[in-house]
């Protein structure tokens, strides 16, 4: 099955230390299904902080009340009492793999191995967890984890004059994209997000694979996707759909080259095919962020202009290159189509900052964090905006979390640095935040004044 091979390269680059391709795998077995425990445990080895391990770990216990492994990983992160019925696993010859690889082949006396096997599968497991626990405590980055993040849009401000700065809005790849990093939000919350709805759903009667296709996008299965679209085109080469939906595929597999090749195909096919534009604009904006998309975009709205998604995307660019007029225009047409979407009131709230409307901007970001609570811009905007109020404390409880995911964001830093040293009993920290945002931006102008006020 295409799961068990796929947890299997997740544990073989565990194993192996490549920490980013086994959270990718792994994450993308949970999206698909959340109720298997193997895959939980396995994401406990490779977390980054004690309270997604943990999370991992109860999870676990939730689904599979005696794993022995999940079981000793919580007592060892404090969460449990020792329990001195909990028996450690025993440690068994490294002859296991070898016993392990050709269990197909085993018979009669070679159940032994076999069960030799599972045992020294969970010494790996319960090794990774051991050192899941003990790998924060061993490094040496400090109060901030070694976290380093990119930069995304910003407002800064100083005693009461508020300087807004350039922004770079991330525009969404939609359904879900990938995710590399920390573990995303998603797992972490109880509520679940509908992925964007399929555009359109054609019948094809030449052909299963289509249709086979569509079921692999809707359960997030994109790598099946790929192979059923792509025999659909062969079978059905006149149709634009199967195009737009292979090029989707790629694109959510992070392959924006083969996804570009896809998108062109599906509006050479059918040049007024309008979300083809919309992901041959994502699919450039990935390539190179500097690419002027506004063309594709504005085509798709006037091929389709009830597409909720090509105008998101619009507004998202209005936002990037600072013209926040327009976005707030863009966005009136937006809400009337997807009233309830979360992005609407999150680019909302930052079009609004940036005007200097922080009572509305501030709203607008409220609402987006109680429809969403995965859009990391709005920890961004909702810290700016109580920074500005002189709230602190919750300035840098928002600021953390978008830190933590967003890599490289001098003003972010410097943002934060600015929270923690007004929070008074930070300082230390604060000043850790500073250097980070002049090692980022030399001439951080935050950074730079409250060093000097230090």
């Amino acid at each position: 099955m295409a799961d068990d091979k796929m947890l299997q390269e997740a544990i073989e680059a565990v194993a192996n230390g490549q920490r980013e391709r086994a959270r990718d795998l792994l994450t993308r077995l949970l999206r698909a299904n959340q109720s298997n425990p193997k895959y939980w445990l396995w994401m406990s080895s490779i977390v980054d902080t004690t309270k997604e391990r943990v999370y991992c770990l109860q999870k676990v216990i939730g689904l599979e009340p005696n794993n022995r492994a999940a079981k000793l990983g919580l007592v060892l992160d404090g969460i449990n009492p020792p329990d001195k019925g909990l028996q450690p696993i025993p440690i068994v010859p490294r002859n296991w793999e070898e016993a392990y690889k050709a269990r197909s082949l085993e018979s009669g006396p070679k159940k032994l191995i076999r069960r030799m096997a599972y045992l020294g599968a969970g010494v790996l497991v319960l090794g990774l967890i051991l050192l899941g626990f003990l790998g924060p405590r061993m490094k040496t980055y400090g109060y901030f984890g070694g976290v380093q993040l990119t930069i995304t849009p910003h407002f800064e401000t100083v005693a009461a004059t508020a300087t807004l700065l350039p922004t770079n809005t991330p525009r969404v790849v939609t359904p879900t994209p990938t995710f590399i990093g920390p573990t995303p939000l998603w797992m972490f919350l109880e509520a679940t997000y509908t992925p964007t709805p399929l555009y359109v759903n054609t019948p094809h009667p030449v052909t299963e694979a289509y249709r086979a296709g569509i079921r692999a996008f809707t359960s997030g299965n994109f790598e099946e996707m790929v192979v059923f679209m792509e025999q659909a085109t062969r079978a059905e080469p006149q149709s634009a759909d199967t195009y737009y939906y292979l090029g989707e595929a790629y694109l959510l597999l992070d392959d924006p080259e083969k996804a570009l090749f896809a998108y062109e195909k599906a509006i050479e096919t059918n040049p007024n095919f309008a979300p083809a534009y919309l992901g041959r604009a994502k699919a450039m904006t990935t390539l190179d962020p500097e690419f002027d998309i506004e063309t594709d975009l504005t085509q798709s709205v006037a091929l389709d202009p009830d597409l909720a998604a090509a105008h998101l995307e619009l507004t998202a660019f209005y936002l990037s290159i600072g013209n926040y007029d327009q976005a707030l225009e863009a966005l009136e047409i937006t809400e009337k189509l997807a009233p309830e979407s979360p992005l609407v009131y999150a680019y909302r709230s930052q079009a609004y900052l940036h005007t200097g409307e922080y009572e509305m901007a501030l709203e607008a970001a409220q609402q987006a964090y109680e429809l969403d609570q995965t859009i990391l811009s709005v920890y961004l905007t909702l810290g700016n905006l109580h920074l500005l109020s002189g709230n602190a404390e919750e300035a840098s409880h928002f600021l953390e979390i978008y830190l933590r995911y967003i890599k490289n964001d001098a003003n972010a830093w410097a943002a934060y640095g600015r929270a923690l040293f007004e929070n008074e009993d930070q300082y230390e920290e604060a000043m850790q935040a500073f250097d980070l945002a002049l090692s980022l931006d030399e001439n951080s102008f935050i950074a730079l004044l409250y060093r000097g006020l230090s």
